[in-house]
């Protein structure tokens, strides 16, 4: 039904008294108990829409994609992310993956902006209940833009652009730097196995295509 304010359906002309009296809303319901329509092809054809997520399973990942995008400026005091021994026999196999103090995710002038957000999950042996292992998580985006700066006192991870890392490594000491983005797919993992050569298992953060400064 079409509502209008008292004040106002007394000065309607003739003309749109039947708009105003008209249930347009039943116009496409059997009785006058609520229930689903179909859409005609018509209407159908009419209609712009996206999904909000997709959600696939390909050689024992499982991948959700979310059509969500956000921006930010961020300031956090340090990050900290798996403290453990590596075993890797050297002076700093008990020690963060990740160690980052004065973080900024973008800045007052720039902010960091994700286009998008993926959940991604590889498992052994998806196909059976018995032995199935949860091998890697990731959580990332396929498209940051901006920068990011700390003091990265430890840093395992991948900065790339044009396919060509600039910096890859376990526990590295970068110092002071910062690290910009543009359109590059980013993200997060947790694994207790090196999925990609040259990854190490534990924390490890991806960048397809970003530079980093000085």
């Amino acid at each position: 039904m079409v509502s209008v304010p008292l004040f106002a359906a007394g000065d309607v002309p003739d003309r749109d008294a039947d708009m105003l009296s008209h249930d347009y809303i039943m116009d496409r319901q059997d009785s006058f108990s609520c229930s689903m329509v179909q859409m005609t092809d018509e209407e159908l054809s009419e209609t712009v829409a996206a999904g909000f997520s997709q959600f696939t399973i390909n050689d024992g990942v499982v991948r959700a994609q979310f059509n969500i995008a956000a921006q930010t400026f961020t300031e956090i005091e340090s990050l900290k992310m798996g403290y453990y021994d590596d075993g890797l026999g050297l002076p700093n196999s008990l020690d963060w993956d990740q160690n980052w103090l004065g973080v900024s995710l973008g800045s007052s002038t720039t902010p960091l902006f994700c286009d998008g957000l993926f959940i991604e999950a590889r498992f052994t042996n998806i196909s059976d209940p018995a032995t199935r292992t949860l091998e890697t998580l990731r959580v990332g985006t396929p498209s940051m833009t901006g920068p990011i700066t700390a003091d990265f006192v430890s840093f395992s991870g991948r900065i790339a652009s044009g396919g060509v890392a600039a910096v890859e490594g376990h526990r590295l000491n970068l110092g002071t730097r910062t690290i910009t983005s543009t359109d590059s797919e980013f993200y997060m993992q947790l694994s207790t196995v090196a999925v990609e050569p040259g990854q190490s298992p534990g924390w490890w953060f991806s960048w397809d295509n970003a530079t980093i400064t000085p």
